[in-house]
């Protein structure tokens, strides 16, 4: 049998499996004819039959020589498509032999010949790094790619991200080529998702192409469907790729859908978590996929990656959903196994449910805590440069301290922070400030706690300047929550042994701060103010407004004007907390620039929908504009018509 008569015989019976199987994913009825090929093909574990294809595969290893790119290409196709790579006696295996044997006459090879044949090695999981060296190299080397369709380019770029095969030149020769076309009109959704998540993937860099596939995205929008549309947003999201007119067409035309019935789980972790990494606010996308999971009951198909991604999203986005929390609380309680969850996720997860002062399903159960306990000891042990509390497994701020404490050496910035945050989530709890309550003559126990302060802002202190944006600005939020809860108890109720022991360190007699720890990390954050993100710089603002203090420098300028001066420039890329956080900061401070506040009330009379601001926002936003002195007739309106 010819090279010819046998790849075709192997493709046809290849694609009769892929029918059938397809049918009964479907859950088609069955015909006779279908369940004949069934009974023929398959084999009790309903994969296809090696008593079939193996021997098939046999007799076209054995004539690879005398087969040209056609045939390479047709059976490495048909056994991807059968998801089954034969292997032989001397331990290779039929794709890798057509991989090496397709190396030397790679020139020889048609645009379909090569999309086909790199897209079976990374559907059978072949990583072979010469013959992808050689595809790249020889389609650098054309002069044109005119013959390749969208399909094709698609496949090739979709095989190189897959298998971790790294090529650059490949990569800037398909973007460039997609660049140069008048639309792109002839590519599929699919193709565009594909293409776009492969680029981002492969962490290839190509400005222009993403700027073009997003336009032509938001406008067919409407034909994308649920994979395109969450794989869409991640590629940009993950690329740090910034794209709100793109992000907003994704969260208004799934805002308009019936239902939500053909997005998985993936498909709603994907978006969300793009939509909060990216930073663009959605409100509708938020609330509409939390009801759907709310009502479908469809949590337990989600994966521990899934729910924790869901939750965090939800959290760094500041969109509340309290019937989303409690459903997924009770899906991690019911799971019933913390060893499929990686510490990172349960940290994540801890964290979202601490943010909106939601009772975390991992704080209060005994088996949990001790579980968590392990799975920490266990992953630090393995990644010292990983370094992660178990901060859930406490339920009051004293274990905190002391947990801190016990693991003070090498404590690195992004788990000083965790504490700080921690601690003030737990010290706004009702329960933690009945919990503790001090008598008037100071115990042994009070000092201990105050030495476990002392000696974790003196680590605060010394780590200083290797913080970057966002620890910095977790630290000093969590410190300035602490002295607000500590202020706001003096005045209205007697002070646990926690509070008393922060208001000693941070605080004079009469409330006035106290430790110059503030003026540190206010001159550690002037120094690399131009590096923070807007919800960092705003969370900066908010905390000083807090505090009721804004740090001076010796040029005369002071921490708040320089955020101010900072935050014009990326004024578009603030979300409605970001402004109203920082306006409201201005404002509370008393410091006046005009400038800055120009350019927000600019781009809130820019924004298309207001929805994103909440009533408590928009009413920060207008006072600290008016109490400024700040006039901006177009933001008032804009506030008004919103209300």
């Amino acid at each position: 049998m010819s090279p010819k008569d046998l790849s075709t015989i192997t493709l046809g019976m290849a694609k009769i499996v892929k029918n059938v199987g397809y049918g009964k994913r479907k859950r088609r009825r069955p015909n006779v004819r279908s369940n004949a090929f069934e009974l023929i093909f398959f084999d009790g574990n309903k994969n296809p039959r090696t008593k079939i294809f193996q021997p098939l595969a046999q007799r076209a290893n054995d004539i690879l020589g005398d087969c040209n790119p056609r045939d390479f290409s047709t059976f490495a196709y048909a056994y991807a498509l059968l998801g089954y790579n034969p292997k032989f006696d001397n331990r290779s295996s039929l794709i890798e032999n057509i991989a090496d044997a397709s190396i030397d006459v790679i020139d020889q090879f048609k645009p379909f010949d090569i999309s086909n044949t790199v897209w079976a090695c990374a559907k059978l999981e072949v990583s072979h790094s010469p013959f992808f060296q050689a595809v790249g190299d020889a389609l650098v080397g054309m002069q044109n790619l005119d013959e390749f369709k969208p399909q094709s380019l698609s496949n090739i770029v979709w095989a190189y991200a897959t298998t971790d095969e790294q090529h650059h030149g490949l990569f800037k020769k398909i973007g460039d080529v997609i660049v140069q076309q008048d639309d792109l009109k002839t590519f599929k959704p699919q193709d565009l998702t594909i293409i776009v998540r492969a680029y981002s993937t492969a962490n290839e860099n190509h400005p222009l192409l993403f700027q073009k596939i997003a336009d032509a995205s938001t406008e067919s929008i409407d034909k994308f469907i649920s994979l395109d549309l969450s794989d869409t947003v991640w590629a940009y999201a993950n690329s740090k790729v910034s794209q709100p007119t793109l992000f907003q067409a994704v969260g208004d035309v799934i805002i308009g859908m019936d239902n939500l019935q053909p997005f998985n789980p993936q498909c709603f972790s994907n978006l969300v978590w793009a939509f909060a990494t990216a930073n663009i606010q959605h409100p509708g996308l938020f609330k509409k996929i939390g009801d759907d999971i709310v009502e479908t009951n469809r949590l337990p198909l989600f994966k521990p990656q899934q729910l924790a991604n869901i939750v965090w999203a939800y959290a760094t986005a500041n969109i509340q959903h309290p019937a989303l929390f409690e459903k997924v609380g009770v899906a991690i309680v019911v799971k019933d196994d913390l060893e499929s969850f990686s510490p990172q996720q349960l940290s994540d997860i801890s964290w979202a449910y601490a943010v909106f002062n939601y009772d975390s399903p991992l704080m209060y159960e005994t088996d949990y805590r001790e579980e968590l306990l392990a799975r920490h000891k266990e992953f630090n042990n393995e990644n010292t440069t990983q370094f992660q509390l178990p901060l859930d497994s406490c339920q009051n701020v004293n274990e905190v301290l002391e947990l801190a404490v016990d693991n003070i050496n090498g404590l690195p910035p992004n788990q000083i922070a965790a504490v700080w945050s921690f601690i003030s989530r737990l010290m706004s709890k009702p329960q933690q400030r009945q919990d503790q309550t001090r008598g008037d003559v100071q115990t042994e126990e009070d000092a201990e706690l105050m030495g476990r302060i002392i000696t974790i802002l003196n680590h605060t202190k010394q780590s200083t300047n290797n913080l970057r944006s966002k620890d910095l600005s977790t630290i000093t939020l969590g410190m300035a929550k602490i002295v607000k809860n500590v202020r706001y108890g003096k005045q209205t109720r007697r002070l646990n042994a926690s509070e008393h022991a922060f208001g000693s360190v941070f605080l004079d007699n009469k409330a006035n701060l106290s430790a110059n720890i503030f003026q540190s990390l206010a001159e550690r954050a002037n120094d690399i103010v131009m590096e923070f993100e807007p919800r960092y710089v705003s969370n900066l603002a908010y905390a000083y407004a807090l505090l009721g203090y804004d740090p001076k420098f010796d040029n005369g300028s002071t921490l708040l004007k320089n955020i101010a001066d900072a935050s014009i420039d990326v004024i578009e890329q603030f979300n409605a907390q970001d402004i109203s956080n920082t306006v409201w900061a201005c404002a509370k401070l008393k410091v006046s620039h005009s400038a800055f506040f120009r350019a927000v009330g600019d781009a809130v009379v820019r924004m298309k929908q207001m929805e994103s601001f909440t009533s408590q926002e928009l009413a920060n936003t207008a006072w600290a504009f008016a109490k400024c002195n700040e006039n901006h007739a177009g933001l008032f309106e804009k506030v008004g018509d919103t209300i």
